[in-house]
């Protein structure tokens, strides 16, 4: 019986534990490390509005992955670099976007879940496996990035790309 007790008691301090993680993350987090993801984030806008798929893999660590709107998984940073350089002069050619940080949540000083909405806008043509387009003529998505800072700075360790659908019509 007194094992028993002992088991619940480790398990309860265990969870509890965890729950308070980030909690305590956010509380050694500075105001500085959240604009440098903020910057992280803008510079990707600033990669896709010029074209540049070398700039927008540019913020993945080497081994990073970034999984699309359609699930491909696109594993390491010269694939991720490869991806947005075929499709920014083609399927998004003259396109611009627009994110929106919803949420940082910090997982310690140097690990974060980074939330945006994703706003691409200005684009020629979709291929007919694509989402449908917002009344505005946007597509939109939400972006999860799990980033980490490295050697001084902020780097993507993966991306989830989920399409936002309009109300049917």
């Amino acid at each position: 019986m007194r094992v028993q007790t002992i088991r619940v008691a480790c398990l309860v301090f265990a969870v509890i534990s965890c729950m308070t993680i980030p909690a305590r993350a956010q509380q050694v987090v500075t105001q500085a490390e959240e604009d440098a993801i903020r910057t992280v984030i803008q510079a990707l806008d600033d990669a896709w509005n010029r074209g540049d798929g070398k700039g927008w893999a540019a913020h993945y660590t080497e081994d990073g992955e970034f999984i699309n709107i359609l699930g491909t998984v696109f594993d390491g940073r010269q694939a991720i670099e490869e991806h947005h350089s075929e499709i920014l002069p083609t399927t998004f050619k003259g396109s611009d976007v627009e994110s929106r940080l919803r949420r940082v949540r910090w997982l310690g000083p140097d690990a974060a879940v980074v939330d945006t909405d994703f706003y691409i806008r200005n684009f020629e043509r979709l291929p007919r496996r694509l989402p449908r387009i917002w009344p505005d003529g946007s597509m939109r998505h939400r972006l999860k990035h799990v980033m980490l800072k490295r050697e001084g700075r902020w780097l993507i360790v993966s991306t989830q790309n989920t399409p936002l659908l309009p109300p049917a019509s």
